[in-house]
């Protein structure tokens, strides 16, 4: 009798066990990962020596989707980046509504209403702003290409002015 009650049993599981095909396909689909941040309020140092502070309310760290390979942080409503000099007195700042980071590129793009301006107040104020911390060489706008060295917006060339805009 235990025998036949084990069998029956057995197959009430075998039969109740069915996967719905939608279901799995949902669970098994490849989907975007996203990390999200509030009141960020994060340093860079390089050295030992605080070299700037970025501090933005909102940061979504979005992990590639399987067969892509580009990790990006981005930055949705507004960031301020501080630069330091080496005895930590602040020498430029970066204020943008939006801004990405491309972390396998190493680049960073800012744009709607970006502002850059040292101690001096030299200002540079562009609808976008692409910045390559490789190498040394980086920002380039719609209106220009620059160059500078030392990743904190203390030295800017201009290498080529696209146009220039009176009002």
């Amino acid at each position: 009798m235990f025998e036949v009650a084990l069998f029956v049993t057995g197959c009430l599981f075998i039969s109740a066990c069915e996967n719905d095909p939608k279901l799995i396909d949902d669970w098994s689909k490849d989907k975007e990962m996203v990390e999200i941040g509030k009141n960020i309020e994060a340093y860079l140092s390089q050295e030992n020596k605080v070299k700037a502070k970025l501090t933005a309310p909102l940061m979504l760290r979005h992990e590639p989707k399987q067969g892509s390979d580009t990790l990006y942080t981005e930055f949705p409503n507004s960031l301020h980046v501080d630069f330091y000099d080496d005895s930590t007195k602040i020498e430029s700042w970066v204020d943008s509504k939006h801004g990405k980071y491309f972390d396998n590129l190493d680049k960073v793009y800012l744009w709607d209403s970006v502002i850059v301006i040292n101690v001096k107040g030299d200002t540079l104020k562009s609808q976008d702003l692409w910045w390559t911390r490789i190498r040394n060489c980086s920002i380039q706008t719609n209106m220009l290409n620059t160059c500078e060295s030392i990743n904190r917006f203390t030295r800017v060339k201009v290498l080529k002015l696209r146009r220039i805009l009176k009002g």
